[in-house]
């Protein structure tokens, strides 16, 4: 049984295009990109993610290269594990971070319950 990730990659294009093979290698639910030319990839189904892998391995080594010269390119990455406390991000710019939310979604099951406090 192999340990599944969702991962999640925002970047300007230059940064794209060097990790663009890898990331098609891989097969992303989505990719889009907006009217600035900002790339967002989207594995957004349970994906077998392992830097070990060559191509995640080349993947987060870029985006490692360009966290310490952001001249590369500016980046955010998130990956959120099977695990609840298992979510790990880090970008090279503010306005490209990933932030994760979890909410509490309530079914028909949970709302027939009564309020005690």
């Amino acid at each position: 049984m192999s340990y599944e990730s969702k991962v999640y990659i925002c970047c300007e294009e230059s940064l794209f295009n060097k990790i663009e093979k890898d990331i098609r290698e891989i097969g992303p639910d989505r990719i889009s990109r907006n009217s600035a030319g900002d790339y967002l990839i989207e594995f957004d189904s349970w994906v077998s993610w392992n830097e070990k892998h060559p191509e995640e391995h080349r993947i987060i080594k870029v985006l490692r290269e360009a966290q310490n010269d952001v001249t590369k390119g500016f980046f955010g990455y998130l990956r959120i594990g099977e695990e609840v406390d298992d979510v790990y991000a880090f970008c090279n710019n503010y306005e490209y971070s990933l932030t994760y939310i979890r909410t509490l979604y309530r079914d028909e099951t949970i709302q027939d319950f009564v309020n005690l406090v």
